[in-house]
């Protein structure tokens, strides 16, 4: 009912207002069947990249453990500054 108010300057009197007020919520109800199938179609690769993403963030804190694991090694060595740039 809001689009209506919203839009009540478009009516031109050329046809029942009835008529309008159906043909509004008729095209609001195709935009969001359109908008709900879009959706519909976009979760999976949603959950995909979240599901990535996770596995990715898990491969990240295993590799810094791994890391922090490792024996000190004296300043100015090559791994020290590799992990300084990180």
């Amino acid at each position: 009912m809001i689009k209506e108010v919203e839009k009540i300057h478009l009516f031109n009197g050329t046809s029942k207002f009835s008529s309008w007020l159906i043909t509004i919520g008729t095209n609001l109800f195709i935009d969001q069947q359109r908008k709900a199938k879009r959706m519909n179609q976009a979760l999976p690769l949603i959950r995909q990249l979240k599901w990535k993403m996770e596995s990715q963030n898990e491969e990240w804190l295993d590799a810094m453990a791994a890391l922090f694991k490792l024996p000190e090694e004296p300043e100015g060595s090559h791994c020290t500054e590799a992990l300084s740039r990180i």
